[in-house]
């Protein structure tokens, strides 16, 4: 996690990009900020249904449930970040 800190803002988006290519998908895609960022709310909280879904066909079937309430916390906090009241 160290080495993720001292990334410059470039840098950890390459690897947000590498590391979902939908998120980058949908940044490329919007032009808008707003519409950027109600897509990507919109598939967080996809994901974030399908986490704990016993029936989800998703990847995250397998996880842990410790990986699973990591990730979700992980998502709770990206909403919190990325919400319009959070701004200035």
């Amino acid at each position: 996690m160290k080495n993720l800190i001292t990334c410059s803002k470039d840098e950890l988006f390459e690897i947000l990009c590498r590391s979902d290519l939908h998120i980058y998908r949908i940044l490329k895609k919007n032009t808008k900020l707003h519409d950027a960022r109600h897509q990507l709310l919109l598939y967080l909280n996809n994901i974030d249904k399908h986490l704990f879904n016993i029936y989800s066909d998703k990847q995250f079937k397998d996880l842990n449930i410790l990986e699973k309430k990591n990730a979700r916390d992980c998502i709770r906090v990206l909403k919190t970040t990325i919400k319009p009241n959070s701004l200035p």
